[in-house]
């Protein structure tokens, strides 16, 4: 017995470096053959991910329709929507209006760009979710989810359109100034252009790389009628309420002693005593803004604010402006709620769960409302949605031809191999060493070789996976050309390896039937 082992120790030593052919030629064959493979299968998952990201991305589920001047057959189609029934059939999730207005703001230069602004009327759900999600959102510029609601007056703002108003990343500010109608606000201090326009703050929300729609800028509805509003116009800066109060966001960087320090050096001795600054956290739900700091009101003690002349809230706006910066303290201005009846907005507003309905939905628009979709969106939805299941199709047919030319590889390899050597074999078998153990000791060898050569070949993938984004080679910018781990990467290393060892046995049992002399004297 120990005789036969060590012939078998000999013979599974020798026989290794047979197989593995001359300066290891079949193991590195195989290990090319095996990264084309990895490779191949690393970039069909990166392209499927990618494809369901975008086939389930909300901006490309998201589908907005152009009232044609708010007709009454839009608002008809818009209460249909509403249905329940007809949102399950159809697959989506919400309708809404929303508002779309081109409005200018004022730059940290005094630019006045004109960006385009979409106010959403639900500022949530998934699109929502989807412009503020971790890899839309630029250097972590994004206020806290209990900031951002359905009754906030601020704005996100794309990475470009801040550009435009003369920021960069570094210095983003708390909040930014739309240029506000505000006629006769002069009177009260407020400074005002020659066509009657002030500044009106609102709260910075997040910056972002893209919007829906390739809008500029997107905010809550609620501020649409505010701004929409013309019969009390809460962003109008000529209010007498606004001017008799004094309301700042001071950020982490000012401290509230420094803060007190350049107030009360501005007031008048009558005042001085009677001053005191509170933190007002009523502000938050609707100025609340991505930067961190505190919301602060000043009061006087045994005064009504209508009896504090405005010079005084205006001093102390100068001081506070002189010594911190106008993008430091900011002068808030608790703008009151719109009053005026909602309308029905520029767009219907649908976010799809999935697109295979999109289609019969076009349709539906058109037969029972004479309400159109852009055909070319709709075709772009459905053209996702077939590309996704062809790329899936083509991916399991490429993996599968893969492992076919591997195992005929190994096939065609042993084969060869076994020509060669059949009469050592008859010798072993002559010997005694069983043919059990014979089989045995070339499953080690060969599955020792294959899984060499796929350790090596997917080190190999991991690498080029690692390496593409270094050289900035992506898709969007965003997405990774390969994807090397996922269920079919693991299920392909699998059959791989039981391929093997069942395309071992076979042809070793059916070499090891003939006889030890018919294998010697290579008699077939």
């Amino acid at each position: 017995m120990g005789i036969l082992n060590q012939y078998t120790k000999l013979l599974a030593s020798r026989e290794s470096r047979e197989v593995l052919g001359k300066k290891w030629a079949n193991a590195w064959l195989l290990t090319i053959v095996l990264a084309v493979t990895f490779v191949s299968i690393a970039f069909s998952n990166g392209s499927m991910l990618y494809l369901s990201e975008k086939m389930n991305d909300p901006f490309t589920n998201w589908v907005n329709i152009d009232q044609e001047y708010r007709s009454e057959r839009a608002r008809d189609f818009f209460h249909y929507l509403e249905n329940n029934e007809v949102k399950s059939h159809y697959k989506y999730d919400y309708v809404q209006y929303d508002h779309y207005m081109p409005l200018t703001f004022v730059g940290r230069n005094g630019e006045q760009p004109f960006l385009q602004v979409r106010f959403f009327e639900d500022f949530g759900g998934k699109i929502i979710e989807a412009v503020l999600s971790e890899d839309n959102i630029v250097d972590g510029i994004c206020a806290p989810a209990n900031v951002i609601s359905a009754n906030q007056s601020g704005l996100i703002i794309t990475e470009e359109a801040l550009g435009k108003l003369g920021y960069d990343l570094e210095t983003p500010p708390a909040y930014v100034n739309w240029l506000s109608p505000s006629q006769g606000a002069e009177v009260l201090g407020v400074k005002v252009d020659t066509q009657g326009f002030a500044n009106a703050p609102l709260p910075l929300l997040g910056v972002v790389k893209k919007l829906p729609g390739n809008m500029d800028v997107i905010g809550p509805g609620v501020l649409a009628d505010k701004i929409d509003d013309f019969t009390n116009y809460p962003l109008n800066l000529n209010n007498e309420s606004y001017q008799h109060s004094a309301h700042y966001f001071v950020p982490k960087s000012i401290s509230d002693n420094s803060f007190e320090k350049v107030v009360k050096s501005v007031l008048p001795d009558t005042l001085l005593t009677n001053v005191y600054i509170l933190n007002n956290t009523n502000l938050t739900s609707a100025l609340g803004s991505w930067q961190e700091g505190r919301y602060l009101s000043i009061y006087f003690n045994g005064y009504h604010e209508n009896s504090i002349p405005t010079e005084v809230y205006h001093s102390i706006a100068n001081a506070v402006e002189q010594t911190f910066g106008p993008q430091k303290a900011w002068r808030l201005f608790d703008y009151v709620d719109a009053y005026k009846e909602k309308d029905q907005g520029n767009y219907i507003s649908i976010s799809f769960n999935s697109l295979d309905s999109i289609r019969s939905f076009e349709r539906m628009a058109n037969d029972k409302y004479n309400i159109k979709l852009e055909m070319s969106q709709v075709s772009a939805k459905e053209n996702f949605n077939a590309v996704s299941v062809m790329a899936n199709i083509l991916s399991l047919v490429m993996i599968l031809f893969s492992m076919a030319c591997i195992i005929l590889f190994i096939v065609n390899m042993l084969q060869s191999y076994f020509q060669k050597v059949k009469r050592n074999l008859g010798t072993f078998k002559a010997f005694g060493i069983k043919t059990g153990e014979l089989i045995g000791v070339y499953i080690l060898i060969i599955g020792a070789i294959v899984v060499g050569s796929i350790i090596v070949a997917l080190i190999f993938a991991m690498l080029v996976q690692e390496i593409l984004p270094i050289f900035n080679v992506l898709k969007d910018n965003t997405y990774n050309y390969l994807s090397l781990w996922s269920y079919k990467t693991i299920g392909s290393i699998i059959i791989m390896l039981v391929a093997t060892i069942l395309t071992v046995r076979i042809q070793m049992a059916r070499l090891l039937r003939k006889t030890p002399g018919d294998l010697i004297y290579d008699r077939d």
